[in-house]
């Protein structure tokens, strides 16, 4: 496979892996608290499914879904719901076109090739957030935050980090140890040392 095909592949699984964090929620971690400090488990689901959708209509040139009425996806079937928006990501990129074209995002306007890679790293971030908030980190695939750190140095430069973490916040120390997501993690500005256990998890 050359570069693009690399990415696409890694595209597809970091989709597929949200989708299976998602669906191991339980409607009891709903209120749960996250490494994202503006959200608890369901706004982050709602973030995480609702922006895969977003991305998708943005990508497809289509009319934006309404911020001021958005959809809960944290009601009905949790894997259904993040499969669905999964898979419309995944094929906004098929589009011919798709990936030679610029897009706007919040900070910049890029080719289609880095837009997806962004995007990627988003999703690969808020599913460690969730997998993290609700005890499924065994779930996660080191190789795909391992195989995306080089990716993320290149498309994390430090005049978008921000103090507030949006988008990213300023590079965080990592304990002795650290796995390949708590290491994007804290590249990407999230704070992971010292994390408390999920509730029902501590010992």
């Amino acid at each position: 496979m050359n570069g693009s095909e690399l990415v696409a592949a890694r595209y597809v699984a970091v989709q597929k892996q949200a989708e299976e964090i998602v669906a191991g929620v339980s409607p009891d971690q709903m209120e749960l608290p996250t490494p994202c400090a503006r959200w608890d488990v369901r706004h982050l689901i709602n973030h995480l499914v609702g922006g895969s959708l977003r991305h998708a209509a943005k990508i497809n040139r289509q009319p934006l879904p309404q911020r001021s009425a958005p959809a809960d996806f944290t009601l009905g079937d949790l894997g259904a719901n993040a499969a669905r928006a999964g898979a419309a990501a995944v094929a906004c990129w098929e589009r011919p076109g798709a990936l030679d074209e610029r897009h706007a995002l919040p900070y910049a306007t890029v080719t289609g090739h880095v837009a997806r890679e962004v995007h990627l790293l988003e999703v690969l971030l808020h599913t460690w957030d969730l997998a993290t908030a609700t005890g499924q980190t065994a779930k996660l695939d080191g190789a795909l935050a391992e195989g995306y750190m080089p990716v993320a140095q290149r498309i994390i430069p430090d005049a978008i980090r921000q103090e507030s973490g949006d988008p990213f916040g300023r590079v965080r120390r990592v304990p002795a140890g650290a796995g390949p997501y708590e290491i994007l993690a804290a590249f990407a500005g999230r704070e992971v040392a010292g994390r408390p256990a999920p509730r029902g998890l501590q010992p």
